[in-house]
């Protein structure tokens, strides 16, 4: 995906079944491993499977004046804008205007009240947030826009607990095998056309038909998806890369620790499929990604969005094919699903955003 090396396009095509072997040399963006102090492990990310960025939306005339992070000619010294306390918004506000523009809310659905009680005039959203739809139905009737400029690329992946390797690796494939598979134009019809591997055994030989099979290709989980709320082609972020972008984005690094947790012992694969039966994800309920929807015709309640098909794939590749074996576990936030991982109340955790 854009932004990401253009090697990673040729290795997976000509040499998909080795690149175990070669991702740490050759891609710019391979699993990213964490810890903080304050969990009883650390985090392994995998490779990004979209990217989200900051931007602002509001009353026309203040939204015009944060896309260009004025607070102080004419009108813009009137700004005041809304942003969630504790998030990368408030991080990016800080560093770029003064605190007497800023109004910190405690969730998104106070950030909204906020802004239709006219505390405030602009608000930070993401991409894929449809926030004048919460807006609207907390009845605000005014002028309301999206700012132009996207000031922030944060790279959103699946989260495992860092210390199995081999099962982090194991979600990590399931990202590389769909981006693959739209490179090589293989839908879930063509799936049998992708190719086996023996990395993780005989047992899992076609690990990738299935999840191709279970959920499609990267192209077709977002076109389902993410299309009707951020058309891929209007950005240059989420893209197959063709090799001709050149966009390289570099992590920030946080704080080193030579710290870190023992690893844990045996591998969670085996635990999952010989022992419990089930994968369990954690998932947070946000448009595009994480949906309860209730199907009429048989009044089962279901997870959709690119997050829910992400989990589905996994449990396809781990259960040869069955995508029922999903026990989804819903977090209120980041920071719950976090917290769900380390305490070990879920296997995986689809949206974790990686801020090193």
């Amino acid at each position: 995906l854009v932004p990401k090396s253009s090697l990673i396009s040729l290795i997976l095509i000509l040499n998909f079944s080795s690149l175990v072997v070669y991702s740490a040399a050759y891609n710019t963006f391979d699993m990213i491993h964490m810890f903080q102090g304050d969990k009883k492990t650390g985090f392994t990310f995998s490779d990004p499977y979209v990217y989200d960025g900051l931007v602002f939306e509001g009353i026309p005339e203040y939204v015009e004046c944060m896309d260009r992070l004025d607070t102080y000619f004419d009108n813009c010294f009137g700004v005041r804008v809304c942003a969630v306390e504790g998030t990368i918004s408030v991080d990016f506000l800080t560093d770029h205007v003064d605190d007497f523009n800023i109004r910190l809310a405690t969730d998104y659905g106070d950030m909204y009240q906020m802004f239709v009680d006219g505390k405030c005039n602009v608000i930070t959203v993401y991409t894929f947030d449809n926030s004048e739809l919460f807006i609207r139905q907390k009845h605000y009737t005014g002028n309301y826009t999206r700012a132009i400029n996207y000031f922030t690329n944060e790279p959103v992946s699946v989260v495992t607990r860092q210390g199995d390797p081999e099962f982090s690796s194991f979600v990590n494939w399931i990202m590389r095998a769909l981006i693959a598979a739209e490179e090589q134009n293989i839908t879930n019809v063509t799936a049998s056309n992708f190719t086996t591997t023996a990395v993780f055994g005989e047992e899992y030989k076609n690990m990738f038909v299935h999840a191709i099979q279970a959920v499609g290709n990267y192209g077709d989980i977002y076109k389902k998806h993410l299309e009707p709320i951020s058309p891929r082609t209007s950005s240059r972020m989420n893209l197959l890369n063709n090799g001709s972008t050149g966009l390289h984005y570099p992590y920030p690094l946080g704080q080193e620790s030579l710290d870190a947790p023992n690893p844990i012992e045996g591998s969670k694969i085996f635990e999952i499929t010989d022992g419990r039966g089930n994968i369990r994800c954690g998932i947070l309920e946000r448009d595009g990604f994480g949906n309860l929807v209730v199907h009429n015709s048989t009044n089962v309640t279901k997870w959709q969005g690119m997050d829910a098909d992400y989990c589905y794939a996994l449990s396809a590749i781990l259960f040869q094919g069955d995508t029922s074996k999903v026990v989804f576990v819903n977090v209120t936030s980041e920071k719950s699903g976090y917290q769900a991982l380390d305490d070990g109340k879920v296997d995986v955790f689809d949206g974790g955003r990686i801020t090193l």
